[in-house]
Formats: C-alpha cells, sequence, structure tokens
C-alpha cells in the first residue's frame, strides 16, 4: 500500500470490516468507562457513601485529562504511535476497571476514575484515525459515521446488561465485565492491527518522545484556535452539549424511577432505547436535514429550543407522570440532532487548515462539559429536587442558541458563504 501526501491506506482495494469493528467494541469500551457509574451510582453511592455531587463526580472525572490535552490529544498520541498507545489503554482500563471494585474506598475510587482518563482518551482518540485508514476510500464516511455513534451505543449497552450483571453479583461484576470486555478486545485486535502493520502503513512514524517539544506545540495551538471566535462559540456550543447530555444520561433515569413512570427493571431498557434513539436521530434525521440544505445553525436553534422545551416539561414533571415517558423521548430525539448539527458546523467555521484544530476544541469543550454536566445537575437536585434539574437545562439550551447564533455571524463575517446564514 502506498502513503500519498500524508494519507494512508487511499490504494485500499477492501474495507477490514473485522478490524474496524474491533476498534469500534474499543470505543464501545471507552464509552463504557463514562456509562458504567451511573447505571450502578445508587449501589456505589451507598457503599462508599457519596454525596449526589460526589456521585455527579464519579461520573465525570474521566473527562478530566481531556479538559486538559483535548486539543493536543492528536499530536500526543502520533508522537509516541496510535497501535502501541491503543494497546496501553486498553490494557490500562481493563486493569484499573478491575482494580476499583478491590479498593472500595472512595479516595481510591476517585484516584482510579482520573486513572480511566488515560485510558478514554487514547482510545478516543487512536481508534477512529486507525479505522480510517483500514477502509477503503469509499466506505470512509460510513466508518467515521459508525464511529460517531460509539458513545451512545456504549450507554446503550450498559444500559442493557446492567441489570442482570447488578442483580447477579452487584456493581463489582459490572465493572469486571467491563474490564474483561477491554482485555479482550486487546487480545483479539492486537495481531491483526500487527499483521495489518506489516502490509500498509497504518501511522505517521513518531514525531518526538520530547516533552518539551510537546507541551511547546501544547501552547502554541491553544493560542491559535482560541484566537479564532467562530470555532471557540462552535465548541462552546458542542461543549453545551456534551454538559446537559452526559447529564441526561445519569439522572434521566432517576427522574423516572423517583417519579414513578418506570419501576427499577424497566428503567435499563429504557435507558437504553433513549440511547440508541439519540443515535437514530443524530444520524438519520440530522442526516435528512443536511441533504435537503437546511443550515446546520438553522438545526442548532431550532433543537435547542426543542431540548429546552422538552427539559423542562421532564424535570418539573408539570404534564403529569404519564408525560414524562414521551418527554424523555422528545429529549433525546433533539439532544441527538444536536450532536450531528454541532459537527456539521466545522467546515462552516474552520479553514481545512484549522479542522484538525477545530476538532481538537471540540474534543477539549466536549470533556469540559461532560465533566461538569453530571455534578451541575446533583447541585441542582439537592438545592430544589428534580425539579430545579429545569434550570441548567434552560440555561444550557439558551447558551447554545447564543454560542450558535453568534459563530454563524462571525463565520459569515470572515469567509461570506451562503450556506453560513441562519436561514
Amino acid at each position: 500500500m502506498s502513503t500519498t501526501a500524508g494519507h494512508y491506506g487511499l490504494d485500499r482495494e477492501r474495507t477490514d470490516w473485522l478490524t474496524v469493528i474491533l476498534l469500534f467494541v474499543a470505543g464501545i469500551g471507552a464509552a463504557m468507562h463514562f456509562a458504567k457509574v451511573p447505571a450502578a451510582l445508587p449501589l456505589i453511592s451507598a457503599e462508599l457513601g457519596f454525596s449526589p455531587v460526589v456521585g455527579g463526580l464519579a461520573v465525570s472525572l474521566v473527562a478530566v485529562l481531556g479538559m486538559l490535552l483535548g486539543v493536543a490529544s492528536g499530536t500526543l498520541v502520533d508522537a509516541w504511535g496510535r497501535r502501541k498507545l491503543l494497546l496501553f489503554a486498553l490494557v490500562v482500563g481493563a486493569l484499573t476497571s478491575a482494580l476499583i471494585p478491590l479498593l472500595p474506598t472512595s479516595g481510591a475510587f476517585l484516584g482510579l476514575r482520573l486513572v480511566e482518563g488515560i485510558s478514554h482518551l487514547v482510545i478516543v482518540v487512536a481508534a477512529p484515525s486507525l479505522m480510517g485508514v483500514l477502509a477503503k476510500p469509499s466506505d470512509r464516511t460510513v466508518v467515521m459515521t459508525l464511529w460517531g455513534s460509539f458513545f451512545a451505543v456504549g450507554f446503550a449497552v450498559t444500559d442493557a446488561v446492567a441489570p442482570a450483571l447488578l442483580d447477579g453479583g452487584g456493581w463489582s461484576t459490572l465493572f469486571w465485565a467491563h474490564a474483561g470486555l477491554l482485555l479482550l478486545t486487546a487480545v483479539l485486535v492486537a495481531p491483526r492491527l500487527s499483521r495489518l502493520a506489516r502490509q500498509q502503513t497504518l501511522e505517521p512514524p513518531p514525531t518526538t518522545t520530547d516533552v518539551r517539544a510537546l507541551l511547546r506545540t501544547l501552547v502554541t495551538d491553544h493560542k491559535v484556535l482560541y484566537r479564532n471566535l467562530p470555532i471557540v462559540l462552535a465548541a462552546s456550543g458542542f461543549g453545551l452539549h456534551c454538559l446537559l447530555f452526559n447529564a441526561y444520561l445519569t439522572y434521566v433515569r432517576e427522574v423516572l424511577l423517583d417519579r414513578g413512570a418506570l419501576d427499577g427493571g424497566g428503567v435499563g431498557p429504557w435507558m437504553a432505547l433513549l440511547a440508541l434513539l439519540s443515535i437514530g436521530s443524530t444520524i438519520i434525521i440530522g442526516g435528512i436535514l443536511l441533504r435537503l440544505g437546511v443550515s446546520p445553525f438553522t438545526t442548532l436553534v431550532v433543537c435547542f429550543a426543542g431540548e429546552a422545551l422538552a427539559g423542562a416539561a421532564l424535570f418539573t414533571g408539570v404534564l403529569g407522570t404519564a408525560s414524562l415517558l414521551p418527554a424523555s423521548i422528545v429529549l433525546f430525539l433533539f439532544d441527538g440532532c444536536v450532536q450531528g448539527a454541532t459537527f456539521a458546523t466545522i467546515p462552516l467555521v474552520a479553514t481545512d487548515r484549522m479542522a484538525a484544530l477545530a476538532h481538537g476544541a471540540f474534543a477539549q469543550t466536549g470533556n469540559i462539559g461532560s465533566f461538569l454536566g453530571p455534578p451541575v445537575f446533583a447541585a441542582a437536585a439537592v438545592a430544589g429536587g428534580w425539579t430545579a434539574g429545569a434550570v441548567p437545562t434552560v440555561l444550557g439550551c439558551v447558551a447554545g442558541i447564543a454560542c450558535t447564533i453568534l459563530a454563524a455571524r462571525m463565520a459569515r463575517r470572515d469567509t461570506a458563504p451562503a450556506t453560513n446564514t441562519l436561514r
């Protein structure tokens, strides 16, 4: 296989679907770093004595490393090699997930959740990069669309299997199952990547191991990026989406349980369904709107507004218990559209030269939002019950609308293409 201008696998005549699927399973394992804690949070909090806010932090601590290194994550992974670091991340994730139940103290739990963030960040950077070069050019869009669903699929899988595992052996069993998935994925994918690396170039050669040079790159990238206000605003909108989405995945189940809309046996499958609906909304509804020529900025404004209304109805329960399940469906449908539309704004706010940094900005703000979401909602619930969850929901959506409108206007001012207008 040839390498052309930094593009690998352009001569591939077929997609290695088995390896692509294994790398996608690695992504599901990365998503489960987040998903396993909400599914077991009542049991974990009861055993370790977590307050609601600390419980929220237990969910979101995985995002800390991504907050710090999101922009430079691609550079850092390429510096030491995608294949090597992917396998390292899978093994580290397996070890930490297996170790957490064996050290059942609050300090050890929270500290090891930070370590799990290393595994999560490396997987979500290295796995899609490798997936792309293992696909023939005509399949790359399909492969990247598949990757785009990994987070919601991870939550759907976790919510589907968690009830049986929790009933069978408590939260420890769920964590050990996650460890087993990561370790099995590493065992299966390692020989395939090694064989494929002998057939074609899978990654750029390591660039440097000089920590000082990497730190200089990190500082420079941040300076360049955060002077570009359209990218900053679009990335901020994505961060607000992640704040809300991670909080929904963590606490909507509690709202539905506490208000009698579902019982304990039904909440897991229902949350899995909501995650799948979000995926479908991202891919199908969002894709249809974009193909019809609807501006992603317009889509974002409408969907943030719809999300605010559905979220307010769900958290306040103002329409009665019978409305809670339909409201949760509408909430996740609008939220899924927001996710798809935010990524579609990148070509409108960033030149090709800036696109890589724009994706890094989205990774960073997404992790910031994911970190803040659960504790913010937990604090609201402590202050005013689940009804108070409507406050961060509505404020987050209104802020998202403001970021979208400003990003659209600034992008139109800078580049003036017709597609940047709100229409």
